[in-house]
């Protein structure tokens, strides 16, 4: 796909509901502050016409195989609570939308952020602020897949610990491998 980032497999999606399609914006206008707001007005709308009635979306992209794969169709509405496990709607920096499953949250900057990744990638992505959250995908997730959630982020967080670690001890980490 052209408008896909080369550097990360995104699993993107336009809005399937036929007065969203009018709310997209180009990737282009987040780099901007004017782009941002734009960004977050973009998400609010989104999030509030889904209040309403779920969103359609179509996958595109393989990152989140075999769980969802590309084309097909999933229901995504807001929740009032976001567990690990749950695949999960945001718009991404780069400007499209992503469907990727929630691994936990830590801290970022003294706020709480949401850690997600797709289940074929090997990296999370950039953490986000709980607000960029669109909604939950119909999609409701085995134990298993809660589970993997969980430990992949436990991971995550005991890798980050020890980088903290090496660093106050003043070495750095061994490499990996």
């Amino acid at each position: 796909m052209a408008n896909r980032p080369s550097s990360h497999p995104w699993h993107q999606f336009p809005p399937g509901a036929g007065s969203s399609a009018a709310l997209r914006q180009d990737a282009a206008a987040t780099a901007s502050p004017a782009g941002a707001d734009r960004d977050s007005r973009l998400a609010a709308g989104l999030r509030e016409l889904a209040r309403e009635l779920p969103l359609a979306v179509t996958v595109r992209g393989d990152c989140m195989a075999p769980r969802l794969r590309d084309g097909d169709r999933v229901a995504v509405a807001p929740a009032a609570r976001y567990w690990p496990g749950d695949i999960v709607a945001f718009r991404t920096r780069e400007g499209p939308l992503a469907l990727h499953r929630l691994l936990g949250y830590r801290l970022r900057s003294g706020r709480l952020a949401c850690v997600t990744r797709g289940d074929r990638c090997d990296l999370p992505d950039e953490p986000l602020a709980p607000e960029r959250l669109l909604g939950r995908a119909a999609v409701r997730p085995t134990p298993a897949e809660r589970a993997r959630a969980v430990l992949a982020w436990l991971a995550l967080a005991l890798r980050a610990a020890r980088r903290r670690l090496a660093a106050a001890r003043g070495r750095l980490p061994l490499p990996a491998g």
